[in-house]
């Protein structure tokens, strides 16, 4: 892959990033929480005891990890995670062992695009 397409999709990747905490901000969401909880859908990177908590929709054990500022927000928190995290990277345990982020996703199909074009192409030639 061409490293300007890469540029392309991380720049994407981060446009949706900065989207997603605007979105957790304007929903009461904390900053820091809001920029975690961006960060693991994009790019599947690990946060703290709260976070993990969350994501793996363990909210008993989030409450018991959650700093006042997170657990004065905790509804609001579960609003932003249900209503504009991919479904796919939250929920529960096993979703947030698979979760690989939209950034490398989308690297993924762009590579697998690429791989079927080189093998049309190739499958052409011969």
């Amino acid at each position: 892959m061409k490293d300007l397409q890469k540029e392309k999709i991380k720049e994407y990747a981060e446009k949706h990033r900065e989207q997603l905490i605007k979105i957790g901000e304007g929903m009461k969401v904390p900053h820091r929480t809001a920029a975690a909880l961006a960060r693991w859908a994009v790019y599947a990177g690990a946060g703290g005891h709260f976070i993990t908590s969350v994501i793996k929709n363990d909210f008993a054990k989030a409450v018991t990890k959650a700093d006042l500022e997170n657990l004065k927000n905790i509804q609001y928190i579960a609003l932003f995670v249900y209503n504009y995290l991919p479904d796919q990277c939250w929920g529960s345990e096993e979703k947030y062992n698979n979760w690989e982020g939209l950034y490398q996703m989308n690297l993924d199909k762009k590579l697998n695009k690429l791989e079927k074009e080189l093998l049309n192409n190739e499958t052409v030639r011969n």
